[in-house]
């Protein structure tokens, strides 16, 4: 019998200038994805609304000049934008950022979380940047903005989500 999933805690946060201010991401947990070769996919370990924060993009802030090298080195398979294609997050399992000590602990899941290309359905959640200026991570680098995994709709507990990760992620702009 295996160990059931590490659960990443509920985070209570302060978002201002959006509504509800203060909120809190759902419990998530990594696991094998349902899509074929989906490596690890991210999970729900309770109900989730439509509008809830499932969980955030964690990693290293890297600038425009990493990412592109990043990128042409094809080292970029966790790396999502923050700011205007200026600042990025490396979310890649890397030195002592790992899912034990650093994404779970932190909820901090979102690199984790798979394209619904290969899925049976549509996407049922999508990256959400919220921009406010110094933003410090738990990395403890700064950045303009984080990035959250927000639900599209209703799901049930053990859903597994799934995003878009948009038409130039896989080479067709």
């Amino acid at each position: 019998m295996t160990d059931p999933p590490a659960v990443a805690p509920n985070k209570p946060l302060t978002l201002h200038g959006t509504r509800p201010a203060f909120r809190s991401l759902l419990q998530c947990y990594a696991a094998p994805s349902s899509i074929p070769c989906g490596g690890l996919g991210v999970f729900l370990n309770e109900n989730g609304k439509k509008g809830d924060l499932a969980t955030e993009y964690g990693g290293v802030v890297v600038d425009r000049t990493q990412a592109e090298h990043l990128m042409y080195t094809k080292q970029a398979t966790h790396l999502r934008s923050v700011y205007l294609g200026r600042e990025a997050l490396d979310g890649r399992e890397q030195g002592n950022l790992t899912l034990e000590n650093y994404y779970i602990p932190h909820n901090l899941l979102g690199s984790f979380v798979n394209d619904y290309r290969g899925a049976r359905h549509a996407p049922n959640a999508e990256y959400w940047n919220y921009l406010n200026g110094g933003v410090v991570h738990p990395s403890s680098q700064v950045a303009s903005g984080r990035v959250f995994v927000k639900l599209l709709e209703d799901l049930p507990t053990g859903s597994e989500l799934l995003v878009s990760y948009g038409n130039s992620y896989w080479g067709r702009e």
